[in-house]
């Protein structure tokens, strides 16, 4: 038989100063409807409920960015926003827009960009056969698209050719060594413009890039150095912070 509730103090009234010592009377501090039974419980019911919401937001944004890393690897995230029909990209802390449609588009426009117009229009005023290799490619890619292109501002795709790989994949090279805070080098762009100096030139990208998405940071060598880029010490930390 359980024993009578005794109370071990005196009964506080509604009007006493509060327990807590804030001066205020009981009934408008701790002996409020905040603090009455069932209003804590909910109270605590709440907070759990939140911290469990916290818990899978957590969990949903460290598979996206497991995910994020199986795709573009250790280095800086894409960076990319849609506005009023325009898209914004990020590249280190230079930001380029334009009425692109999906990424290849806006990379087109990269290499473009960091090739230079006059250089390439230079290049398309030779005959084919004469043309820096790529500008070689890119007339192998304008004229695939040209074929595949459906009604105007609508999505389409093309075959993945020798010549479309080879050019998007130095257009995302140039793009993953720029967007990871390095400048492209003049030296690294002319020995690109080189046909001579183009193959070293392009596997040199392709290196950077593969360290970039391994987590490494590229640093500048010595004047004296014959490569553009080094690596440096891997990047730690980007996996996201763990639970526990």
């Amino acid at each position: 038989m359980s024993e009578p509730f005794r109370r071990n103090g005196p009964k506080i009234g509604r009007n006493d100063p509060c327990i807590c010592g804030s001066g205020r009377k009981f009934k408008h501090c701790h002996g409020g409807p905040p603090y009455e039974l069932p209003n804590l419980v909910g109270a605590a019911n709440l907070e759990q409920r939140i911290i469990a919401e916290g818990k899978r937001q957590f969990e949903r944004h460290k598979a996206r960015e497991l995910q994020r890393q199986k795709q573009q690897g250790l280095g800086r995230p894409i960076i990319s926003i849609e506005h009023k029909g325009y898209r914004f990209v990020a590249v280190g802390n230079r930001l380029h827009y334009g009425k692109w449609k999906t990424f290849p588009d806006f990379l087109h426009n990269y290499i473009k960009a960091t090739v230079g117009s006059d250089w390439g229009n230079g290049e398309i005023a030779k005959p084919l056969a004469e043309r820096h290799p790529i500008m070689q490619w890119y007339d192998k890619v304008r004229h695939l698209q040209m074929a595949h292109v459906g009604n105007p501002g609508e999505l389409f795709s093309t075959p993945v050719t020798g010549a479309v790989s080879a050019y998007n994949r130095l257009a995302y090279n140039l793009y993953l060594i720029a967007h990871n805070g390095k400048d492209i080098q003049t030296r690294l762009l002319a020995r690109l413009r080189n046909k001579g100096n183009f193959q070293g030139a392009y596997y040199e990208t392709q290196v950077a890039a593969w360290l970039t998405r391994a987590g490494f940071e590229l640093a500048r060598p010595s004047p004296s150095c014959t490569t553009g880029f080094l690596p440096a010490a891997p990047v730690l930390g980007n996996a996201g912070p763990e639970t526990r």
